[in-house]
């Protein structure tokens, strides 16, 4: 090996180091081979303490402190010392027995990841995967100036419900002044610009059956796909397609015209306000529950929910508990179809023999109505939306 510039020369290879010639090194000192008996090593420095010098601490992480020292403004002094004081407090040391520190650095350079993770999370919020919307009218408090005075009052106003989903995440709302198409096309892409989501990467909406929601010319999804120019994905409320069918004929066996939500006209309106006060026959006529899914847990019913899945298997099997027979259902909600028809399954053993159309409207809802409900709960997932409209179509023999 030579070295430029220089005339020290060294030959590898060789067990016996060679002596090195250089004027500008006569001062370096002598190697000799350690095998040698003579040999003796060169005496150490003495220049820092070893006893004094610094261990490997194994790092570790402070994101919410981080995080809420940037929420309340810690400068990065004051969090050092907090945390360095809360960790004494607590006499938490390391693997080697010394007390762990927050140093500033620490604080600065944790409040960084923390920032960038906001950031990340923040980023990731404004892309949506798919959203749905749900239309109420709520009691909504509002402020009239009268004579320069303001006052307040409470008034009903219709809103849609907007949630990201699959996670069923609640955004926001929005307040509807009309209920068309074109005006919570309008209102839901105004909301999505104000909170700055974008919809680059949306694939599908989710929302209930209603003509405005899904005309296939002018409803909203469709709306969206000309405002987004590309074809999206309907995810259409199966439980309120379910509704439909029993509800249209529901209203044309009894033909009755409801005069509020708690009252109606016709003869089976009014027996199944009624019918939960009369006793149980043992003779009613047995009908056959199928195509029921695995037994779900109870507590996740509702109690309507409830109440119709213990009515419906004590139909198919002939035997009403006398638990079941005691419960007072008290007044029904003729707006709710999922009422109505337990009630009608109560109304139904008490006669031994029921009039057709009674006979009819049960045969319905065990056949049809309850298990296509069972089923789209107990199978809640949009990958079985398909496979639950075609079983609704051709899968009941009634």
């Amino acid at each position: 090996m030579r070295f430029e510039g220089s005339s020290m020369c060294m030959r590898l290879g060789s067990r016996t180091p060679q002596r090195v010639h250089a004027t500008s090194m006569s001062s370096m000192p002598t190697y000799q081979d350690p095998e040698d008996s003579t040999y003796a090593p060169p005496p150490v420095q003495e220049d820092m303490d070893r006893s004094t010098s610094s261990q490997y601490t194994e790092r570790y992480d402070c994101f919410n402190f981080a995080l809420v020292c940037d929420r309340f403004g810690v400068p990065d002094r004051v969090a050092s010392a907090l945390g360095t004081a809360l960790l004494q407090d607590f006499k938490i040391k390391d693997e080697h027995g010394k007390p762990l520190i927050v140093d500033i650095s620490k604080v600065r350079r944790e409040r960084e990841k923390c920032r960038q993770e906001v950031l990340r999370k923040r980023l990731d919020d404004t892309n949506l995967l798919a959203f749905s919307f749900d239309g109420r009218k709520d009691d909504t408090l509002t402020i009239d100036k009268i004579d320069e005075k303001y006052h307040t009052r409470i008034v009903k106003e219709p809103h849609l419900v907007i949630l990201r989903e699959p996670n069923s995440e609640l955004i926001g709302y929005v307040r509807l002044e009309h209920e068309t198409a074109e005006y919570k096309t309008t209102k839901l892409n105004g909301f999505f610009n104000d909170k700055n989501i974008s919809l680059d990467t949306l694939i599908g909406i989710c929302t209930d059956g209603e003509p405005t929601n899904t005309g296939p010319h002018g409803g909203t999804i469709r709306r969206f796909e000309l405002l987004l120019k590309r074809p999206l994905y309907w995810f259409v409320c199966l439980l309120h397609f379910n509704e439909l069918p029993f509800r249209h004929l529901f209203e044309a066996l009894d033909k009755s015209a409801s005069t509020g939500p708690r009252s109606a006209t016709e003869k089976l309106s009014r027996q199944i306000e009624t019918c939960a006060n009369l006793p149980v026959v043992d003779g009613f006529q047995k009908i056959e529950l199928q195509n029921m899914p695995p037994a779900p847990e109870k507590k996740e019913f509702s109690t309507d929910s409830k109440y119709l899945y213990d009515m419906a298997h004590a139909i198919s099997s002939s035997v009403v508990p006398v638990d079941l027979a005691n419960i007072k259902t008290g007044k029904i909600v003729h707006s709710r179809s999922l009422t109505k028809a337990a009630r009608l399954l109560r109304l139904y053993v008490t006669m031994e023999n029921p009039d057709a159309n009674l006979r009819i409207l049960v045969e319905f809802i065990i056949k049809c109505y309850v298990p296509m409900y069972f089923n789209i709960k107990y199978y809640s997932s949009v990958v079985y939306g398909s496979a639950l409209f075609s079983s609704s179509l051709v899968g009941h023999d009634f």
